[in-house]
This record gives structure tokens, C-alpha cells and sequence, in this order.
């Protein structure tokens, strides 16, 4: 049997808001943020909870966005879209979501669309300088010896394909989701991890940046993160514990032990 849904992104995870899934190449990436000179971030906290709006950081003068602008997203904040979208959902997709006219909602989403190209732009400057700098301190690409793994070089192979499920808040899942993602990236392998526990989109995201998973990755589909108890209990029964690892390769099924 192949787990064919663990193909899905972030954009794909099943029983989420779809506003809560706007997902782009920098969610594991603060650069839009970093890459301007904010309003220090204490006197942007006083001023949204003096709106009644979660404190974020973001400064209006960053986003582009006149008074007006700011003011009715500080407003559209205040209401539905603050209650059932994360605090991070970017002003200029609020705007855009809550646009009046056709005219208006294609002005945010060409100033959203410019603003994710240049900043996909920077991460992916950052991957080839970073690949540049393993050539460089490792020129024979042998940091991972695969023949030092339990099966040896039997065990993961590049074109395998692996299926990693977890829980958050699991230590042994987190040295886990750490080991496959160092492994997956030496030797270019897809890993799809999936998540037992009910979790936010936000929830993920800040999972994801503490494991240390690539953003670019990510964003180019070779780590997927999805939600599906339902897979878990197929493959392993509904009282089975994480983490589990199962490697997929050439359509065929294998449990891994790390």
C-alpha cells in the first residue's frame, strides 16, 4: 500500500480554515520581516492593544500601506478574521481578503505576489550560497555515511521516499523529525511528516523552525508537513505510539527503526 496523500503541503493539511493556510516559500522564514527597519517592537505591542488587536510585529511603513489601510485592518482584526485567523496573517491578506472590489482585491494580491517573489528571491540566493559553503568545508559530500546506518547502504537510498509520524510535543519525535531531516537533505530523499496531534497552522510553522527544517525545502515540496490520524491508525493501529518512521520505495512499504 502507498500513502499517496503524502504528497500534501502545508496548503493541503486537511480540516484547517482556509485563511490559516496561505502558505508561501518564507513560512518558515521571518526575512520579510528582519529585511526592514520595524517600530521597536514594545511601542507596536501599546499601540495594538490599545486597538484591541493581538500584538504582531509588523509596522505599517514595511507593508506599503497608507493610514487609511492601516486603520481598516486594524479594524477587520478587531472582528471575524482576528478570531478565527492567526495574529501573523499578513495586513496586505487581510486587505486582500477583505477587499471591496475586484480592482482592489487584484492590488493586494500583485503587491502580496511582488513582495513573495522577492523575498522567495533571497531564500533561494541564501540555499545556493549556503550549498556552495558544504562543497566547500565538505568537497567529497561524505558528512553522512550511509553505510554506517543500521542495514547499511540498504537501509535509505537517494529516490527513497520516507513517512515520518509524530506528535509536537514529543522529545523522542522532535531527535527523530532532527536525524530524518539531516539524513533526507544529504542525500536528497522526500520526507513527509505527519502530524497525530491536532495542530494550527501557526503551531506547525513554529515546529518546524525549532527542528531546524530547510525553508526552501519546503517550499519546493521535498518536506511535506501534513495532519492525518486517520493514515496512523491504518498503518499502525489506533494504540500505537511515535514515532514511527516507514520508508517507501518503489511502491512497496518498509518500517525503519531509528
Amino acid at each position: 500500500m502507498e500513502a499517496t496523500s503524502a504528497r500534501r503541503g502545508w496548503g493541503s493539511l486537511p480540516h484547517l480554515a482556509l485563511t490559516a493556510l496561505i502558505v508561501t516559500p518564507v513560512a518558515l522564514s521571518d526575512t520579510r520581516f528582519t529585511e526592514t527597519r520595524m517600530t521597536p517592537l514594545h511601542e507596536s505591542r501599546s499601540r495594538m492593544e490599545a486597538a484591541g488587536v493581538p500584538s504582531v510585529r509588523f509596522d505599517r511603513r514595511a507593508w506599503n500601506l497608507s493610514e487609511e489601510e492601516w486603520s481598516r485592518y486594524l479594524k477587520l482584526m478587531r472582528g471575524i478574521r482576528g478570531s478565527v485567523s492567526p495574529a501573523t496573517l499578513s495586513p496586505v491578506e487581510v486587505l486582500g481578503i477583505h477587499a471591496r472590489t475586484e480592482a482592489e482585491r487584484m492590488k493586494y494580491a500583485r503587491q502580496w505576489a511582488r513582495m513573495m517573489r522577492e523575498d522567495t528571491e533571497r531564500i533561494l540566493a541564501f540555499q545556493r550560497a549556503y550549498d556552495a559553503a558544504m562543497r566547500e568545508i565538505d568537497p567529497q559530500g561524505r558528512m553522512i555515511d550511509i553505510e554506517k546506518l543500521p542495514g547499511g547502504a540498504k537501509a535509505l537510498q537517494p529516490g527513497d521516499r520516507l513517512l515520518l509520524f509524530l506528535s509536537r510535543d514529543c522529545p523522542a519525535c522532535n531527535a527523530a523529525a532532527r536525524r530524518l531531516n539531516v539524513l533526507a537533505q544529504g542525500l536528497d530523499l522526500q520526507l513527509d511528516i505527519y502530524f497525530v496531534d491536532r495542530s494550527t497552522p501557526d503551531q506547525i510553522r513554529k515546529w518546524a523552525k525549532a527542528q531546524g527544517l530547510d525553508a526552501s525545502r519546503v517550499a519546493g515540496g521535498k518536506i511535506t508537513l501534513n495532519q492525518d490520524p486517520a493514515l496512523f491508525g491504518r498503518l499502525f493501529g489506533i494504540d500505537a505510539t511515535v514515532p514511527k518512521t516507514i520508508r517507501i520505495r518503489n511502491g512497496k512499504m518498509v518500517r525503519l527503526t531509528l
